[in-house]
């Protein structure tokens, strides 16, 4: 039985890694343990709550707020959180405000939790923001701020530095309006000079950060009427940013931004309100924007996508004419057949969520002819290869969702749920495969994304996985001219993509070529391949890959296993540790059993509180390999092991 090693005793980089996954909790009673799990723990926090009043989650009393730099070395980011103790918030503000200003130097970014937007008075509120800001000297970033005038007036010692500002807009700001008359109960004329007051004085507050360079706001509820003068006095202040590039906003309650007014603004992202039905009815009145190169367009809420139409695609290209980047990954593309007018020139890349004709009829090659770049979470247009051809520039390529194999006898097996209630639409029952084949007719192709689909209402049996293999060899004859392939399954259908029948088809395919290859999510499935184990596998696959640079493997959370006289597979959890030290052992190899030109391996791995200690029998890898953990699907920060 192998030794077991007292966590104290572990090397620093193996003691840093552990602390790396430990929760808020964890990482106090880590701390409550000995100095070395302390200070361990507390190297590799980057976050710091910080309470200036009784607080039900773990957090550094205000009190303490001299000691933060010493205590949290790696702290970037300070969280304000707390109760409603007034008496409470008093004292710890009266610490904070005697400490000298410049006190966290390393802290570059302010959050405010969002409970205590209701606990705290809005004038205790305005001054931990000032005070925190004080101490700061580095600040760069907020949070959490309400978009009213004295919060953002108390932002004012972080002026010089504050780059991006994210606010929110809450249902109601009466209590910033400083002492103005209730709007509801006050005459007609009164009410409009107090909204015109509460629109002068946001713009006045916001233009004042005038080193902003990016400018989020957000919503949790639909802005109400109370919030439409705070809204308009951000539009009046936008131009008054003559460094602002990026704009991330809704488009609400008439209020049009002036965009064209923005020198500097390329990106931006809008937020179309519950009153708009389409795209086209969130972009009226606004005026060209020449200078935006990259727009993003959100619906209203998820699962009420978009649907955009040809005239949709016509006010975005007349609002905005010099795109270089459109994402619609909240939108549903569909075209009828009815011809689409607009026409993105400099347009490059293009991201939506589903489409629906989009490839039919030479639509998106007048839309967008320079096209370089596409990614469909799913799309429906390519049963057949006539939508690919005359995409001459056409050099990366992202689909999600497509279909491994079809499952015959059950109705064609797949249909997706794009979630499209809202507008009525519904995606069809696939017919076919998408024919990924016929990739060859896009001469620039270099990189290739493909995110595959199971259908897990159904047991897979291992018929179904040879159709699929089968699928992947007659694609792969259409991917000759790739240099980037990325495959695996999408989201859990990673567990049915067997990792030991698709190497052996890319390696005898684009084996002489291929110079990056990301394989995963994916499973290997015993008993689907020719291959006993993972080792035995990546040993007679990879030294074929003869032009490959870097390579990376993701492993799903299950390992599957066809059951001896059954025609389905099991999930076995217990050869999880099996196979990882034979995938250990593999990739072990002296540096000359592998690839000549490999450079880059990056492994990975399914983490639980079973499995932590699989990740030590790669201690041993060579620097150029990089082994990482993940939970619940959830990459971890990447620490090396």
């Amino acid at each position: 039985m192998a030794s077991r090693t007292s966590l104290v005793d572990l090397p620093p980089g193996a003691l840093a890694l552990v602390c790396s996954y430990l929760s808020t909790e964890e990482r106090a009673a880590a701390r409550a343990t000995c100095s070395r799990l302390r200070g361990a723990a507390n190297a590799s926090v980057t976050t710091v709550r910080v309470a200036l009043s009784t607080s039900d989650t773990p957090c550094m009393a205000a009190v303490h707020a001299s000691t933060l730099p010493t205590r949290f070395p790696a702290a970037s980011c300070v969280v304000l959180s707390g109760t409603g103790n007034i008496l409470q918030l008093k004292a710890a503000l009266e610490h904070m405000q005697q400490l000298p200003a410049g006190s966290w130097p390393g802290i570059t970014s302010l959050q405010l939790d969002l409970q205590i937007l209701g606990l705290w008075p809005t004038q205790l509120l305005d001054a931990a923001v000032a005070a925190t800001a004080r101490l700061c000297p580095h600040l760069q970033s907020t949070e959490g701020l309400p978009l009213a005038p004295a919060p953002l007036r108390a932002l004012a010692a972080a002026a010089g530095s504050l780059r991006r500002l994210k606010a929110m807009m809450l249902d109601d700001f009466s209590h910033y309006k400083d002492d103005s008359p209730d709007t509801e109960a006050a005459e007609a004329a009164a009410a409009a000079a107090a909204a015109a007051a509460q629109r002068r004085a946001v713009c006045g507050a916001l233009s004042a950060l005038s080193g902003l360079t990016a400018l989020v706001l957000y919503s949790n509820h639909s802005p109400c009427r109370a919030a439409e003068a705070d809204l308009e006095g951000l539009c009046a202040a936008l131009p008054l940013l003559p460094r602002l590039a990026h704009l991330d906003a809704p488009l609400s309650l008439g209020a049009s931004p002036p965009l064209a007014g923005c020198p500097a603004l390329v990106d931006l992202r809008l937020s179309a309100s519950e009153t708009y039905d389409t795209p086209q009815g969130a972009l009226q009145g606004l005026e060209p924007a020449l200078g935006v190169t990259s727009l993003a367009i959100l619906s209203p809420c998820r699962g009420s996508e978009y649907r955009v139409r040809a005239a949709d695609l016509e006010a975005i290209a007349s609002a905005f004419p010099n795109l270089e980047s459109l994402d619609l990954e909240t939108c549903i593309i569909t075209l009828d057949g009815g011809g689409c007018r607009a026409v993105l020139p400099r347009l490059r890349r293009l991201r939506g969520f589903c489409s629906f004709g989009l490839l039919e009829g030479g639509a998106l090659r007048a839309l967008a002819p320079a096209l370089e770049a596409l990614t469909l979470g799913s799309t429906y247009d390519l049963g057949s290869s006539d939508g690919w051809e005359g995409h001459d520039t056409l050099r990366e390529l992202e689909i999600d969702g497509s279909p491994y194999f079809l499952y015959p006898g059950r109705d064609q097996g797949l249909r997706l749920n794009l979630n499209g209630n809202m507008m009525g639409w519904y995606a069809p029952d696939r017919t076919c495969l998408v024919d990924l084949g016929a990739l060859r007719k896009l001469p620039a192709l270099g990189s290739l994304r493909v995110g595959l689909a199971a259908n897990l209402s159904n047991d897979v049996s291992p018929a179904e996985l040879a159709r699929g293999a089968a699928s992947l060899r007659a694609w792969a004859e259409g991917w000759t001219r790739l240099r980037s392939l990325s495959i695996g399954g999408s989201d859990i259908a990673g567990a049915y993509f067997d990792a030991g029948g698709a190497l052996p088809v890319l390696a005898e395919r684009l084996g002489p070529h291929l110079k990056h290859l990301t394989l995963g999510p994916c499973s290997f499935v015993r008993g689907a391949s020719e291959f006993a184990s993972m080792h035995d596998c990546l040993a007679a696959c990879l030294p074929r890959f003869v032009a490959l640079e870097s390579l990376a493997i993701v492993f799903h959370y299950v390992t599957l296993q066809f059951v001896p006289g059954a025609s389905t597979m099991a999930r076995l959890e217990d050869t999880y540790s099996e196979l990882m030290h034979g995938l250990a052992a593999a990739l072990a190899k002296p540096r000359c059993l592998w690839p000549p030109r490999l450079s880059a391996v990056r492994v990975q791995l399914p983490m639980g509180n079973s499995r932590a200690g699989v990740l030590l029998s790669f201690l041993g890898s060579p620097p150029w390999m990089r082994v990482e953990g993940y939970l619940d699907g959830r990459t971890s920060d990447g620490c090396r092991v």
